[in-house]
């Protein structure tokens, strides 16, 4: 029985420039503002939640090690109490680095790993110790975005209001309600 219920959320998109770590690192600290604790798990080989948060992306155990098996998820969290990492108050990370380069070479290596379970279980020892769980992923469909919506509760997709966009949005919802 898990000591707490936890939501974990997927900020994705395919495109970049989007705002899907700036959503991320916002929501997680206002959730903290309520009380809540998160851990946000950087997914995309840039690191750009980890270097956001002003931790180093090498010298660190990280995503990939998570992904891999190769370290235990609690062994690669980066916690609110370190010296080294000043994080905010209650948001924890799970640090990406470069290494997560070398995710298609362990897998082509290891062919009898699920490459779609690979967060399945980290995000089932992980569950309980935190509210919110929010997986930070690249901007492409890598070997990072399929897993981290198949462990996911929920999908927050991140999108730019650009104009052509919108005036597509309220062209099809006027499509919709006119053929009723």
């Amino acid at each position: 029985m898990d000591a707490r219920p936890t939501h974990v959320i997927v900020v994705g998109n395919q495109k970049g420039g989007v705002g899907k770590t700036t959503n991320t690192i916002n929501i997680a600290a206002a959730l903290s503002q309520l009380g809540r604790t998160s851990l946000i798990i950087d997914l995309d080989m840039t690191a750009g939640a980890t270097k956001s948060l002003g931790a180093p992306t090498e010298g660190w155990i990280s995503s990939f090690e998570l992904l891999t098996g190769a370290e235990d998820a609690e062994g690669t969290i980066i916690g609110d109490n370190e010296r080294e990492v000043t994080l905010p108050p209650n948001i924890h990370l799970v640090p990406s680095s470069r290494k997560l380069a070398e995710l298609d070479t362990f897998l082509a290596s290891n062919p009898w790993v699920v490459h779609q379970d690979l967060l399945l279980e980290p995000i089932r020892r992980l569950r309980g110790r935190y509210d919110y769980i929010f997986l930070d992923t690249p901007p492409q469909v890598t070997k990072t975005t399929v897993p981290a919506l198949k462990a996911a509760d929920f999908v927050i997709l991140s999108a730019m209001p650009d104009h052509l966009a919108i005036a597509g949005c309220v062209f099809h919802a006027k499509a919709a309600t006119d053929s009723r």
